[in-house]
């Protein structure tokens, strides 16, 4: 089995257990607390920064990404 067979069962391995995690009303509240925890102390790290606290600078580049992003992701959705 070739590196990106791994990667690809390893993906759909992913996708089928949060759609497991997604049906289960309890389990998807505690998947939310936990993404919601980790953001949280990401921020307190100061990994993730809030617009209002980037430079000029930092923020027209994060909107350049923003805008690129957001357009690969429409173009993905209309295909």
């Amino acid at each position: 089995m070739s590196r990106a067979e791994r990667l690809e069962r390893k993906r759909i391995a992913a996708r089928e257990r949060y759609q497991r995690i997604k049906n289960d009303p309890v389990r998807c509240k505690e998947l939310k607390e936990k993404e919601r925890q980790s953001y949280a102390r990401k921020k307190k790290m100061g990994l993730i920064k809030m617009a209002k606290e980037m430079t000029i600078e930092e923020l027209l580049k994060a909107r350049k990404r923003w805008r690129e992003k957001t357009r690969k992701f429409r173009a993905r959705r209309k295909i």
